[in-house]
């Protein structure tokens, strides 16, 4: 049988709020953090190849009740 405390700390982790978090790798541009909970990417987060626009992550974590915008040309 386990633990009761261990069973609520599970829990407790479960339950706990999880925001949201993007951010670029600078492989393609600059390197940042976004601000959410509304996240806007733009064209010069990224890099132009012919009509194709191309972004990098390290980290792209979009929680419930958030939003990305890509404003590209």
């Amino acid at each position: 049988m386990k633990s009761p405390a261990l069973l609520t700390i599970t829990l407790l982790i479960i339950a706990l709020p999880t925001t949201a978090q993007i951010t670029t790798d600078g492989t393609l541009g600059t390197s940042i953090n976004l601000s959410g909970p509304n996240f806007q990417i733009g064209a010069n987060l990224g890099q132009q190849h012919g009509p194709n626009l191309f972004h990098s992550f390290r980290d792209f974590n979009l929680s419930s009740q958030r939003t990305l915008t890509l404003n590209h040309p």
